[in-house]
């Protein structure tokens, strides 16, 4: 299934699924949930939706606090024992 970005009067660009636009009255609701009021043609487009772009599996789940912290220091410590193997 395609999806076609339109840039939504919010300035994001939503990614709209194909048979949504072609069954759509002026407005379509996006991947992520939001109610897309499509702005004019003339407008640049905007950043993307960070939840249009969540793969299926992830969108709307939340996600712990400190989840973001651990993964930078597991990262880390993977690079340093890689560090340390290579001596």
């Amino acid at each position: 299934m395609s999806r076609v970005p339109l840039t939504c009067v919010d300035g994001l660009d939503h990614l709209v699924p194909d048979a949504v636009l072609a069954a759509g009255d002026g407005r379509y609701t996006a991947v992520c949930g939001q109610v897309v009021l499509p702005a004019a043609l003339s407008a640049p487009g905007g950043r993307g939706c960070p939840l249009c772009q969540l793969p299926e599996r992830e969108r709307g789940r939340r996600r712990h606090p400190g989840a973001r912290r651990l993964r930078s220091v597991q990262r880390r410590a993977r690079a340093r024992r890689g560090r340390l193997r290579r001596r």
